[in-house]
């Protein structure tokens, strides 16, 4: 199936819409444009138990721990199951025990490791070095859609943790082994020579909240929490896409508030809400839960939107998500 043949058309009947589009041909898709009502204080830890803080000690790049615990920690939060990703294993195989790994930056880390979660997913700790070497074929498991780079902006950076989970982030660490507890606040102009994990935020003390891999003796139990730009933390950040848009934490549409119709189409359908609606963002999956379409509507002023589809496609099994403010639905639908 060639998606890039696709021609995606969005036709409003019913009244006049401004329309700004983000859609792409099957390219992968990173919703940053997407804004959702943020709280003013947030912490993914919090909303679940997050795994243990590790302990990395004096072993491998500290960019390795914090691209597991981020991808561990998102696995939680989509499937509610703890993961133990094998550190030894990246830093033996998949960066030659550090050959293939010397970088001048630490996103070129996150873009090594991610990248791998990507094509080949990740090995267990269960399995590493016990069942399995460099040199033969590891069970493979959980893998990710996409990774990005993040703007160094506070609030994109809120905004990819809220839709995506933790990030990860380069940061200047150099008073950090002295930190026991408190809001951080000492800032440097020197260069990021540390990674971490940001799980969260607190706009009243003008913070994110980051977990280290120092063992739960350092900080306030393994985290920290430190103020708004200072020492680098969020340059160089990185977030990964594994199921999408996390939609657990917000109240999703109940099938009385919204209606897909006809189902199964030809592609084209549509959405009735039982109240009105300001803006929507509408996106489109397929069956291998690749987006296909994504749009932006603006300047709503009914309950009806019609002809909303992706006329064009091949038939099969696709997937709407509807995101209004903080509510999100997601719908089947069949084109045949």
């Amino acid at each position: 199936m060639n998606y890039t043949r696709f021609i995606f058309i969005i036709f409003i009947l019913s009244f006049l819409i401004p329309i700004n589009s983000y859609s792409q041909s099957c390219g992968k898709i990173f919703d940053q444009e997407i804004r959702r009502d943020l709280p003013s204080s947030f912490n993914w830890c919090e909303a679940v138990s997050c795994p243990p803080v590790k302990n990395q000690g004096a072993w491998g790049p500290s960019a390795i721990f914090t691209c597991t615990d981020v991808f561990e920690i998102v696995i939680l939060i989509n499937d509610s199951i703890t993961t133990d990703i094998s550190e030894e294993y990246l830093y033996s195989c998949v960066c030659d025990s550090g050959e293939s790994c010397y970088f001048t930056t630490i996103f070129e880390y996150f873009a090594r490791i991610f990248g791998y979660f990507k094509t080949d997913g990740v090995v267990y700790d269960e399995d590493y070095p016990a069942y399995c070497s460099c040199s033969d074929t590891c069970p493979y498991n959980e893998q990710i859609q996409d990774y990005d780079s993040i703007e160094y902006n506070t609030e994109i950076i809120k905004q990819i943790i809220y839709n995506y989970g933790p990030v990860a982030s380069a940061v200047y660490a150099g008073e950090f082994y002295y930190y026991t507890g408190g809001i951080f606040t000492n800032d440097s102009p020197s260069e990021p020579n540390h990674a971490v994990v940001i799980t969260g935020w607190n706009d009243a003390d003008s913070c994110w909240i980051i977990r280290n891999h120092w063992g739960t003796d350092w900080g306030e139990n393994g985290y920290m929490r430190i103020r708004y730009d200072v020492s680098s933390i969020g340059k160089e950040a990185a977030f990964i896409d594994y199921k999408g848009i996390i939609n657990n934490i917000s109240t999703p549409f109940t099938e009385r508030s919204i209606k897909l119709y006809p189902n199964p189409n030809n592609g084209d359908f549509t959405l009735e809400f039982t109240t009105p609606v300001k803006e929507a963002l509408i996106r489109i999956f397929n069956s291998n839960g690749q987006i296909v379409k994504i749009e932006k509507l603006t300047g709503l002023s009914g309950d009806v939107i019609t002809n909303v589809g992706i006329i064009g496609c091949s038939y099969g099994l696709y997937n709407v998500q509807v995101i209004a403010g903080d509510l999100i639905m997601n719908k089947n639908f069949v084109v045949e």
